[in-house]
């Protein structure tokens, strides 16, 4: 018995990234599969802006042994691939 999914002929990366290109819809793309990703909610929203300030609050803390510090940027400028939606 099947399961009903319909499974797409493998897509090269290059084919992946065309099409994201052309679709109102975000997708992910997995071993040649692409997937529509779902939207996220106000409440993935609210969660993926506090975790980064808990963590922060917690490294800024006195006496924890922890020292927040910069990165110098390693490599020459304008070396960094970046996906085409990020422009």
């Amino acid at each position: 018995m099947t399961t009903g999914a319909h499974e797409q002929p493998p897509l090269s990366f290059e084919e992946y990234l065309r099409f994201e290109q052309l679709s109102d819809v975000r997708h992910e793309y997995v071993g040649g599969q692409v997937f529509a990703m779902t939207g996220g909610s106000v409440r993935h929203g609210q969660m993926s802006q506090l975790i980064p300030a808990l963590l922060l609050q917690g490294m800024e803390e006195p006496g924890n042994g922890h020292a927040l510090r910069g990165r110098r940027p390693v490599g020459r400028r304008g070396a960094v691939r970046r996906h085409p939606r990020q422009g």
